[in-house]
């Protein structure tokens, strides 16, 4: 019989790997596997890349404090993944958490019909958990200047992998 590695098995083995050992490794989830746990009130969605894809899209070109030069990032809107939920009413916050455990607390207030996006898509492709993937809470810093702010960088949280409300 085969053994089962999930992504949080596969990430709490790489955590216990030399960092010498990852170099030049590109990790990314199966396509079928769930990529994003959301939990908003007593609604629960688990998504896939697929299922992430089936949402409408928004697209945009922007620089990045993290990244070298213009990137076009692509994926849904925050607010198209949580209102797949079923129970975005009512929700003033949310965690996002990224896979190493990190989170941050968004109002919802922040979230608009075209930003942020959750980015599953960098320059048309799916990018993996070394290239900060495989998914990217971001903004278009370049085409509004209210998210060239600190508290707009500090929510633009990659690697994530949980949004539940608080």
């Amino acid at each position: 019989m085969k053994p089962v590695v999930t992504r949080r098995s596969l990430v709490s083995m790489m955590a216990s790997l030399p960092a010498f050992a990852l170099i030049g490794q590109n990790v990314r989830a199966d396509a079928d596997e769930a990529i994003l746990s959301v939990r908003l009130n007593d609604a629960e969605a688990q998504f896939t890349d697929a299922t992430l894809s089936d949402l409408p899209q928004v697209s945009f070109s922007t620089t990045t404090l993290w990244t070298q030069g213009q990137i076009s990032f692509a994926g849904p809107t925050l607010q198209s993944v949580l209102e797949a939920t079923g129970a975005m009413q009512d929700v003033a916050a949310i965690r996002l958490t990224a896979l190493n455990d990190y989170s941050v607390t968004m109002e919802t207030a922040l979230i608009g019909p075209n930003a942020p996006i959750v980015a599953n898509r960098i320059d048309g492709a799916p990018f993996s958990v070394r290239d900060k993937g495989p998914l990217w809470i971001m903004f278009p810093f370049d085409l509004d200047i209210r998210y060239r702010s600190e508290s707009f960088y500090a929510l633009s949280i990659w690697q994530l992998s949980h949004i539940e409300s608080v």
